[in-house]
């Protein structure tokens, strides 16, 4: 079902029909946050053999929203099936990057090693006086895509993300450096 739907729809999906049927209200959220890469991210059979924990896995780790989480997730994963595979590695990241990313008022995440898109919510409260200092952070390396929806994209001319992990950890970066041009959030991040 999950390759039929998305991962990102089917999690949403999951995450809804939890909270029904533990009797919470579903509010819609404002916006969405979807991140888009050609990523290895799944939980191989191999890992968690039994269907059902493993679709439960697949929800409890895209309901990730902290740090602390990340962590415990990690923990858990270790304690209960052995070392962690690099895809359910990048799968645990990727969900934290998206609760970073909804947080920043971030819509989409796209892109490769060479090329980062990060699309913005057109009501988000960005702070203009933050904008130049991101743009000093990164000579050459950030500009703004044209268009109805803002979108800051991150060209890779230093060869910072040669590899998956590199790419993630840039993008973590970006985020972060994103959600500091917010009016009532620390500052852009200084060089």
């Amino acid at each position: 079902h999950m390759e039929a739907v998305g991962y990102d729809l089917y999690c949403k999906l999951l995450g809804e029909a939890v909270q029904e049927v533990k009797g919470e209200k579903t509010e819609q959220e404002e916006f969405e946050t979807t991140i888009e890469l050609k990523l290895d991210i799944y939980i191989p059979e191999t890992y968690i053999r039994q269907e059902t924990v493993r679709l439960e896995v697949y929800k409890r780790i895209a309901m990730v929203a902290s740090q602390e989480e990340y962590e415990e997730m990690q923990d858990e994963l270790i304690d209960r099936f052995g070392d962690i595979p690099r895809p359910v590695q990048y799968l645990l990241q990727v969900s934290l990057l998206r609760s970073m990313a909804h947080a920043a008022y971030i819509t989409e995440v796209s892109g490769n090693f060479r090329e980062l898109l990060f699309s913005i919510l057109p009501q988000a409260p960005v702070d203009p006086t933050r904008i130049q200092p991101l743009f000093r952070k990164y000579p050459g390396e950030l500009a703004v895509v044209p268009g109805d929806v803002p979108v800051f994209k991150y060209t890779d001319k230093r060869r910072q993300i040669g590899d998956t992990s590199r790419m993630l950890e840039m993008i973590r970066i970006l985020i972060e450096d994103i959600r500091g041009l917010l009016r009532g959030e620390e500052g852009a991040h200084a060089e």
